[in-house]
């Protein structure tokens, strides 16, 4: 019996009502089901009478993972479903829906998993490290972007980056954008500029108005650094890998099952 975690963003699908008719589909089809919290601290009776359960320990034993959310809640699982390899169906009950594959009045649609037979599609994403005189103190996968900006007091900041070990660039501004191309859809739209499959590194500058971009449209897998040029003796390091290839679920021949489906899967 393949197993199904539903995972409701209570300020999203509030009285659970949207869950409770996919998770109705999916035991009529045979599927069992559970729901877990995609988000730590909610308040007691977010879920309604749903018995949640912790998501870490259901992963382990997941055929698939479903969101009810915006892409944020997607975007917030990412890291987990990666390590975990699991597949990730969003269902959109946010604003945009980029990522989610599903609209909240398309549950039918769902059905179409009886015979689990779909085609998955895969996305890059950023293996980031930060370093510190030699010294990892961060690191963390994402889907979308890494950001390096100038921190609680906005002041001037000056960058090295390289790709590859390879100089690419010395900038100064208020900071560095390293967008994945599912990140990049957001930046593109915002500003103006057509989409572009690789990563983006963008480095602005809200005083002067000035955006400076850099492109790779390469699939394969890069290393960029950014050194940061500090006023101490220290200085910092963020070094990122684009991981080739981030699975990600539903894609079917002739079904709705299959625009924008995310699932992240772990780094080459």
């Amino acid at each position: 019996m393949k197993k199904i975690i539903l995972c409701p963003s209570p300020n999203r699908d509030r009285g659970m009502e949207t869950t409770r008719r996919a998770d109705a589909i999916l035991r009529q089809m045979g599927f069992q089901t559970v729901v877990c919290p995609p988000f730590k601290d909610q308040k007691d009776g977010a879920y309604g009478d749903y018995k949640t359960r912790p998501l870490t320990a259901e992963l382990k034993s997941a055929d698939l993972l479903i969101t009810f959310g915006g892409d944020g809640t997607i975007l917030h699982l990412a890291k987990l479903v990666a390590l975990n390899k699991i597949p990730v169906l969003g269902i959109n009950m946010g604003g945009l829906g980029f990522i989610a594959e599903l609209e909240a009045g398309e549950l039918e649609a769902l059905r179409k998993l009886k015979d689990w037979d779909f085609q998955t599609e895969q996305r890059m994403m950023l293996d980031v490290t930060v370093q510190r005189e030699g010294r990892q103190i961060y690191t963390n996968l994402g889907l979308d972007d890494a950001v390096i900006r100038e921190g609680p007091i906005s002041h001037v900041i000056h960058l090295k980056i390289s790709s590859d070990g390879r100089h690419l660039a010395d900038i100064a501004g208020d900071g560095v954008i390293v967008a994945t191309p599912t990140g990049s859809t957001a930046f593109s739209s915002n500003f103006f500029t057509a989409f572009c499959w690789g990563f983006t590194a963008r480095t602005t500058s809200a005083r002067g108005g000035i955006s400076r971009r850099f492109l790779n449209s390469h699939f394969s897998s890069h290393r960029l650094q950014v050194f940061r040029r500090a006023r101490s003796s220290g200085r910092s390091v963020v070094t990122g890998q684009a991981c080739s290839h981030a699975p990600q679920p539903m894609h079917r021949e002739g079904s709705s099952l299959g625009r924008r489906c995310s699932w992240p899967s772990r780094p080459m």
